[in-house]
């Protein structure tokens, strides 16, 4: 894990974070998914300009994320909950990673890569956004992997609209095809 590598403005504005929690006596524990959770486990180079959280932020937090936001000149939700409402796959919880982010109150915890590639496919196959494609490609995914996140992709995140799924199951072959050339 590289926590070190993380885009330093975030990790500032983490530490920054932290402090103003435990000035508040207020504790935080993160999920992290996307992007910046690749990065910090050594999945994809990329940077990202935000930290998905996987889990709910209360209120509260949430100003105090704005207010460091604007302290840093970064995105107000440069941390963000904008994921929390996504199904995590089967047994994701179980395979989360512990990250020594130096901290005093805020404990930040990864989902494992299996999961985190599962994320990012279902992310490809459904926002088609060039940047969850470059983190796929750069992650060197597996075909196991793959076919993990296309099982988690049908049973978790299939809405009941059998178009919707039928362009999905193509956009899932381009994939394959784009990453194992079958």
């Amino acid at each position: 894990m590289a926590y070190s590598d993380l885009n330093p403005k975030l990790k500032d504005a983490l530490l920054r974070l932290d402090a103003i929690l435990n000035l508040k006596g207020a504790k935080l524990t993160l999920l992290l998914g996307g992007a910046s959770a690749m990065k910090i486990m050594d999945i994809t180079p990329r940077d990202s300009k935000d930290i998905d959280n996987l889990r709910s932020l209360e209120y509260e937090v949430k100003l105090d994320i704005q207010k460091v936001g604007r302290e840093f000149n970064i995105e107000e939700d440069w941390l963000n909950d904008q994921a929390s409402d996504i199904p995590l796959p089967d047994g994701a919880e179980d395979r989360i990673v512990e990250v020594d982010a130096g901290l005093k109150v805020i404990r930040v915890y990864c989902l494992s890569r299996k999961d985190l590639i599962a994320m990012k496919v279902n992310a490809v196959v459904t926002r088609s956004d060039e940047r969850d494609f470059i983190d796929i490609k750069s992650s060197n995914v597996t075909l196991d992997e793959f076919l993990f996140a296309v099982d988690y992709i049908t049973k978790k995140q299939r809405p009941d609209d059998e178009e919707f799924c039928r362009y999905q199951d193509e956009d899932i072959a381009e994939l394959r095809k784009g990453l194992f050339g079958k």
